[in-house]
């Protein structure tokens, strides 16, 4: 399990199975629902008229932890995660051979009190490519 998030800025981030961002889940890089819009059926016709179709709403969420050997090196990384997943820069996941346009909604850690170990997650919506003509927006699942 292995991606690399790219922000408009071309700053770009790998989250994987080891140091210093360790992966633990991602949800919603699946496949996506379609939903076809046909004409209304007129008397004797077989079928229907197509015209057009759209893909459902997708939610692409990540969750890990950071690994540091000091809180500053901690501080340090959360503070790099936090730059590069800005959700004022578009982006783009690679993922699976896969380049995903998205826009992060939410970008965040927890420290548990106890073990002061940094985890992160992460929520991005999937958008369709700059150089569409159609507006971006966000797309849920």
């Amino acid at each position: 399990m292995e991606l690399t998030y790219t922000n408009a800025g071309g700053e770009s981030i790998t989250l994987k199975q080891s140091r210093p961002y360790f992966l633990t889940k991602i949800d919603g890089t699946g496949n996506i629902r379609q939903t076809v819009n046909t004409t209304f059926k007129a008397p004797e016709q077989d079928g229907a008229f197509y015209i057009s179709s759209t893909l459902d709403m997708r939610n692409i969420t990540l969750e890990g932890t950071v690994m540091a050997d000091t809180s500053d090196e901690a501080y340090i990384r959360r503070k790099q995660f936090l730059q590069i997943f800005n959700p004022k820069l578009h982006g783009t996941l690679l993922y699976r051979g896969r380049q995903i346009a998205c826009v992060v909604e939410e970008a965040g850690f927890t420290v548990s009190t106890r073990q002061r170990i940094p985890k992160f997650f992460l929520s991005a919506c999937s958008v369709r490519h700059p150089s569409s003509r159609r507006q971006m927006r966000c797309v849920r699942n």
